[in-house]
């Protein structure tokens, strides 16, 4: 059984850069909103679903981002601090879309919050891997 120091160090050599090749795409939105737009339709430059997200499909994918953006607009850009306040933001929206999981509010989460350069600060693993928000 590998170390925790393990894990991480095969992500940062196998995983990282080309994840973060992956962000840079929602990192280059015009704005926060246009950030969240992305990052809820979880297509990248190609107009192609991420992989995680496929299952969920286009249709409830353009339904959470409509969700999404309505409260967005409601909420302003002050709701988006650090990565919890992003999660609590992503996850009410997830809520009221029947499908719309765990793994699609956490990546969505992550998409919004590297677009603003929030950093996270614990690991929690279980089943799969999820990084829990803490700031």
């Amino acid at each position: 059984m590998k170390s925790y120091t393990d894990v991480y160090k095969d992500y940062m050599a196998d995983v990282y850069r080309h994840a973060e090749e992956e962000y840079s795409w929602y990192k280059k939105a015009d704005n926060l909103r246009d950030a969240v737009k992305k990052a809820f339709l979880s297509e990248d430059e190609q107009g192609k679903v991420h992989s995680h997200q496929h299952l969920v499909g286009r249709q409830r994918l353009a339904l959470a981002t409509e969700i999404a953006l309505e409260r967005f607009d409601n909420l302003g850009i002050s709701s988006f601090d650090n990565f919890n306040t992003i999660y609590q933001f992503v996850q009410s929206v997830s809520a009221e879309v029947h499908g719309f999981g765990q793994l699609a509010t956490y990546d969505t989460t992550l998409r919004i919050a590297k677009y603003l350069g929030c950093e996270l600060q614990e690991v929690y693993l279980h089943a799969g891997v999820i990084l829990c928000p803490h700031n």
